[in-house]
């Protein structure tokens, strides 16, 4: 279930792992990407506007903001979905699928001007209990993240060229 079931074991093994690689290689490790199993995955595909009061040119902030309206409708679905209060999630990933420019598909914003910027967004989401045993195990090991993925991800950025990815 992507869940670490004993922190202390983990630990030691990241440990080990760490010790062997600075040993090799000849260097202080202090931080760490991880990737996450995720068969508890919540995944959602939702949709994100933003509109300007007049026309403007779109800016890498612009796009981001427009990305984080995703994960924030993203998350409204996720708690809408699920019946209890008690479990926290949170958001591991995401990707945009596709840009709109004046409700025309595009593939870059940047750049472009626009009353109307909209995007087509997949965010996936985690327990909060996932998230912590990660985070504790690097941490009791003597490192900090740096970074989080989920294995798939990770595994495609080193076995799949960009070029050949869907």
């Amino acid at each position: 279930d992507g869940q670490i079931h004993d922190i202390e074991s983990v630990s030691l093994t990241i440990k080990e792992v760490k010790e062997t690689l600075e040993e090799t290689l000849d260097v202080t490790l202090e931080r760490v990407c991880i990737a996450a199993a995720g068969r508890v995955l919540k995944t959602y595909t939702v949709k994100a506007v933003k509109e300007f009061e007049q026309e403007m040119i779109v800016t890498d902030e612009d796009v981001y903001s427009l990305d984080m309206i995703g994960i924030e409708n993203a998350y409204q679905t996720l708690g809408n979905d699920i019946n209890t209060k008690d479990i926290r999630f949170y958001c591991v990933g995401y990707s945009t699928i596709k840009y709109y420019l004046n409700g025309y598909q595009i593939n870059k914003l940047t750049g472009h001007r626009a009353t109307k910027i909209e995007s087509l967004l997949l965010a996936t989401f985690l327990p909060e209990e996932v998230i912590e045993g990660l985070y504790m195990a690097v941490e009791q090991a003597g490192l900090s993240v740096a970074n989080l993925t989920l294995e798939p991800i990770a595994a495609i950025n080193v076995a799949i060229p960009e070029k050949f990815r869907l």
